[in-house]
């Protein structure tokens, strides 16, 4: 399995296409995603954006809690 993602790859497999491949790219801009740069790659590391994703999904469960 591969460790890496390009962006395409990202949008694919962990939002299946729901956020596209343009706002994948305003995110790494904003620094709201993490990520790395290979030159003029963008590339993600699939353990980095589980963790991330998990993270934003237990502030998601906590903020709906709280409500």
């Amino acid at each position: 399995m591969n460790e890496t993602l390009t962006v395409k790859e990202a949008s694919a497999i962990y939002f299946n296409h729901a956020v596209s491949y343009w706002r994948l790219l305003e995110m790494v801009k904003a620094g709201e995603i993490p990520h790395c740069r290979v030159g003029r790659r963008i590339l993600f590391r699939r353990s980095v954006l589980d963790q991330w994703m998990a993270e934003r999904e237990s502030k998601s469960r906590k903020d709906v809690t709280n409500s």
